[in-house]
């Protein structure tokens, strides 16, 4: 890897060197233990990757220098706004938000009031704007355009899609890097003949990062490769396991008035340099020291010091109950799914003596693609057509690979991947076997036979 010394600066900032404490994976380590790396080193290789697609890019267009050192401090510094324990901590604060009833679940960090929820990359454009050190080393340049291309509010420039898209170097490191580091096949990709058949194509004022039909085969395999990846890592029964425990406890421990995650409150954070503190460690053992007071109840006080104790220890609650099934987005299927699985665990929170140890996880439709078949209507969605792979065939046309009738994604990109789970942080056999069954029965019930794992009991 190269770096500029304007880089090389950004990196030895306190801001940037606190992601050497947030793991990219988050609970993934605990299943797979060598898959520990940080976002500090995602970053570094995204940025890495940055320069290798725009010099691609470069040979057949005429890109401005300050575009590519736009892209690459864009690529460099996408995560600097990630909260300890990367996606569960902002998962937490959305469910946070929405249990509590605050208005703006969703908003960001620019707009709302004194409890409204912040993702990463608004946070990330703060960080470049309210850290001083970093502001001093990136005078003369506009935080705002570097930051809008990792929250991809600018189409028109050619590094949005180059950090944000089906085929994009955020995505690249993180298959690559995960792949590696969970000993795993799925990272294997072809990427430098990829990278190598990469050319700039503008349509409909937008700048569209383009592959030749030779290399659909190549890109399909990325993205299969992509999707199984993160079926095995992310969506790992374990991991999603060990993820809910830390998302409930997280939003028990803000629910107890320990911390608070305002527009205003994380604004100070940046300001008065509390926020290059606040990453994994820090906040575990602010979790770990809450033991025995966080909660109104007794009940309350039982069940979060459960939970804590369980990620400490690395005790995962124990599978009971699951249902996985493939599905077109036409499916009947899919119809209230969520609905169907909330009425599962309301059966199920009745169950006497699982009540206060049930713990649910559900994904309601992983797509293999960012956008999959929508972008072919003319709806809302098709707007962010720019960000599916195209190719650029013979006659000059750019065609979404999705629609493509010889592509495997012109069938595949109409599925998605449904799956809820059911734990119990009781790990009695006994326990577990009878709530296995009472589990099995309700999901059969809900979804079908076929849809429903098969658990040993």
């Amino acid at each position: 890897m190269g770096f500029s010394e304007l880089e090389l600066k950004v990196i030895e900032t306190p801001v940037f060197r606190r992601l050497r404490n947030i793991k990219q994976l988050g609970m993934a380590e605990l299943v797979y233990p060598t898959a520990n790396y940080s976002r500090f080193a995602h970053s570094l290789g995204v940025c890495h990757l940055a320069g290798r697609f725009m010099e691609q890019l470069e040979k057949g267009s005429d890109i401005l220098p300050n575009e590519i050192k736009l892209t690459r401090l864009a690529a460099l510094t996408h995560d600097i706004g990630h909260y300890p324990f990367s996606h569960s901590f902002e998962n937490a604060l959305k469910r946070y938000a929405r249990e509590e009833k605050i208005e703006g679940a969703n908003i960001d960090l620019t707009t709302g009031g004194k409890k409204s929820i912040v993702k990463h990359e608004a946070v990330g454009a703060r960080v470049l704007k309210l850290d001083s050190e970093l502001a001093a080393i990136l005078k003369g340049i506009d935080p705002d355009e570097v930051a809008r291309r990792f929250r991809r509010e600018s189409a028109k420039a050619i590094g949005t899609n180059v950090i944000s898209s089906d085929f994009d170097v955020d995505r690249t490191d993180y298959l690559l890097r995960t792949a590696h580091s969970a000993g795993l096949p799925y990272g294997k990709v072809d990427l430098d003949y990829l990278i190598g058949v990469l050319e700039l194509r503008e349509q409909d004022s937008q700048h569209l990062v383009t592959l030749p039909p030779k290399a659909m085969r190549a890109a399909e395999h990325f993205l299969l490769g992509r999707f199984f990846d993160y079926q095995t890592v992310a969506f790992h029964k374990t991991v999603t396991a060990f993820e809910s425990v830390l998302e409930e406890a997280i939003v028990r421990y803000m629910r107890s008035g320990a911390m608070d995650c305002s527009k205003t409150a994380i604004e100070n954070m940046i300001k008065n340099g509390e926020w290059i503190t606040f990453d994994d460690t820090w906040f575990i053992q602010k979790m770990i020291l809450a033991k025995g007071k966080c909660g109104s109840s007794p009940n309350d006080k039982s069940r979060y010091d459960l939970l804590v104790h369980s990620l400490v220890s690395r005790i995962p609650p124990k599978l009971i109950g699951e249902v996985e099934f493939l599905a077109h987005e036409t499916s009947d299927d899919i119809n209230d799914f969520e609905n169907r699985v909330l009425e599962v665990k309301d059966a199920l929170e009745k169950t006497p003596g699982l009540e206060s140890k049930l713990i649910s996880w559900t994904n309601p439709g992983m797509k293999l693609t960012k956008l999959g078949t929508l972008a072919k209507s003319s709806g809302e969605d098709a707007q962010d057509a720019d960000q599916l792979v195209h190719i650029r065939l013979s006659d000059h046309s750019l065609v979404p690979m999705i629609n493509m009738k010889r592509s495997l994604m012109n069938v595949l990109s109409n599925y998605r991947w449904y799956c809820a789970r059911f734990y119990s942080l009781e790990r009695n056999e006994t326990k577990v076997k009878k709530w296995r069954n009472e589990a099995r029965e309700c999901l059969t019930d809900k979804f079908g036979a076929d849809n429903v794992t098969l658990l040993s009991c």
